[in-house]
């Protein structure tokens, strides 16, 4: 699983938007206190949407950070 993590609320909204129109709907969670961020909503995604997630918001051109959580 992973944490997609923005800037800024801006950011994090727009990929939600560029997410939602390419039929991806990421969990919408707080932002863990451990990671610093300009935004306190992260986009979480599972490991098969991955790779199509961060092309979506690449091409979006918007600022993001992964975070990899590991399931124990």
């Amino acid at each position: 699983m992973y944490l997609f993590l923005f800037e800024s609320t801006h950011h994090q909204l727009s990929a939600e938007k560029v997410l939602k129109r390419n039929k991806i709907r990421p969990k919408v969670v707080p932002v863990p206190k451990r990671y610093s961020t300009g935004c306190n909503i992260a986009l979480e995604a599972s490991d098969k949407d991955y790779n199509r997630i961060e092309e979506l918001i690449n091409k979006a051109q918007l600022d993001y950070k992964v975070v990899e959580i590991k399931n124990d």
